[in-house]
């Protein structure tokens, strides 16, 4: 056996050298010994990855807050008027309808959407329209020109 050892040992000891140089140099790199900066690990910024999470994450609540199905009530002179809103808010933005008719020039901010409807009863008019949602209730203003009228919303089961 000594024998056979020492006839493959030289044999061994250069192949086993390019092997451990190649291991060093990682070994190194990863540790940060001996390299230059650019080639140092970077650790991952954990911390950075955690705020982006929860940014993430409250984007993601705020936008399911706002979405659904609404019955909007306003006061008028005519007395108490009903509307339906629907909402959906997504990544690609808001999106939706006000009795049947799509709203446009939407947009979303935490728990405030604003957006633009075009009604036609009592009269025709194109409203702007800002409201915060609180769980379950929608408040907000319905802007004209010509007036300002306060509404409050109940999701639809």
């Amino acid at each position: 056996m000594d024998d056979a050892i020492r006839r493959y040992e030289p044999a061994m000891r250069a192949r086993a050298a390019g092997l451990a140089a190649g291991a060093n140099r990682a070994t190194q790199a990863f540790f940060g010994i001996g390299v230059d900066d650019e080639d140092t690990y970077q650790a991952p910024d954990t911390s950075a990855e955690h705020r982006r999470y929860h940014q993430n994450a409250d984007r993601y609540l705020h936008g399911r807050a706002l979405t659904g199905d609404w019955t909007l009530t306003f006061q008028t002179g005519g007395g108490e008027q009903r509307a339906d809103l629907s909402l959906r808010v997504t990544d690609e933005g808001v999106t939706g309808a006000l009795d049947g008719r799509m709203i446009d020039d939407a947009s979303a901010d935490g728990d405030t959407v604003r957006f633009r409807a075009r009604i036609t009863s009592p009269f025709p008019a194109t409203l702007r329209c800002e409201a915060s949602v609180a769980g379950d209730t929608l408040t907000g203003r319905a802007k004209h020109p010509m007036m300002s009228i306060a509404f409050t919303g109940a999701r639809k089961s």
